[in-house]
């Protein structure tokens, strides 16, 4: 076995996060499905399981690094909640969808609780979603890295179903539920962007990829 360098390790950060450049660009020119991609590649920087596999980042011992959270508070008293800065955009070409504000980091927040500890999200049931648990379902279960032929419950009422707590009223009578996840791993790659490309790389005097 073959241990890489730690410049061989920065290489493979700075590819990683030439990716999630990419496919942060793609997803802004519409092509959505794109989060998938962009949810692989936070996966690759942040997880570590169990000791077995460690991320990059604490590969390369940057896991005291402060990132950018960009996460707005949660009314105390609302019966659902994105914490995630998304709104809604709506036009006749693009139906109503949620969409990344894509704003500066208001703060920044330690690598445990950004990651792991903090809520960015309470549904309209009172489930809490971490960026680690939004980020791990759609690459483990949701097409990321693997398609699973049955989603975990609260996933799938967050994704599929109604557990957002927004619709949108069709021309048929119908309604649709309308899917968060897409634009909160779009919001938590803008995070990581803000944080990585513009601190990191200039302390480690990386080669800086076009965002």
């Amino acid at each position: 076995m073959i241990i890489l360098s730690e410049q061989q390790l920065k290489n493979q950060l700075r590819e990683q996060l030439g990716a999630l450049c990419f496919f942060a660009s793609e997803f802004d020119k519409g092509k959505r499905f794109l989060f998938r991609e962009m949810a692989v590649k936070l996966r690759v920087l942040f997880h570590n399981t169990n000791g077995k596999t460690r991320s990059l980042l604490s590969q390369l011992n940057m896991e005291n690094v402060l990132l950018f959270d960009s996460a707005t508070l949660i009314h105390s008293e609302a019966t659902n909640g994105i914490k995630a800065p998304v709104h809604f955009r709506f036009n006749v070409d693009v139906p109503l969808i949620f969409q990344p504000r894509l704003l500066p980091g208001m703060f920044k927040s330690n690598y445990n609780d950004w990651w792991e500890s903090g809520a960015i999200i309470i549904d309209k049931n009172g489930k809490e979603y971490t960026r680690k648990e939004v980020v791990r379902y759609v690459t483990d279960n949701d097409g990321g890295a693997h398609v699973d032929s049955s989603l975990p419950d609260y996933y799938h009422a967050l994704s599929r179903g109604d557990a957002s707590g927004w619709s949108q009223k069709l021309p048929d009578g119908g309604e649709r539920n309308i899917d968060p996840v897409p634009a909160i791993i779009r919001e938590i790659t803008h995070e990581v962007l803000e944080t990585l490309l513009w601190k990191e790389y200039h302390a480690n005097r990386l080669p800086y990829p076009h965002h």
